[in-house]
């Protein structure tokens, strides 16, 4: 489903919501999304360990997704 079709879809099924405490948390929702970045609320260990990955990235120390598709039995589907 394309981005459109999922935005008037969520229009369409809010506007029949009828529970005031869906929409109070549907409402709180909307209003951390707008306000925060997800990087900021990283811990310290997970953004330890993102820059672990950029690191390893840039020494090359990097493995495709076709091997790891392949080391569990499972082919890319394209």
């Amino acid at each position: 489903m394309k981005s459109e079709q999922l935005k008037l879809e969520l229009i369409q099924w809010l506007a029949s919501i009828e529970d005031k405490q869906i929409l109070q948390s549907l409402f709180r929702f909307k209003n951390i999304q707008e306000n925060t970045d997800w990087w900021d609320s990283l811990s310290d260990d997970q953004l330890k360990e993102i820059e672990k990955g950029i690191d390893d990235v840039k020494k090359g120390k990097t493995i495709s997704s076709k091997s790891v598709w392949q080391k569990y039995g499972r082919t890319i589907k394209h």
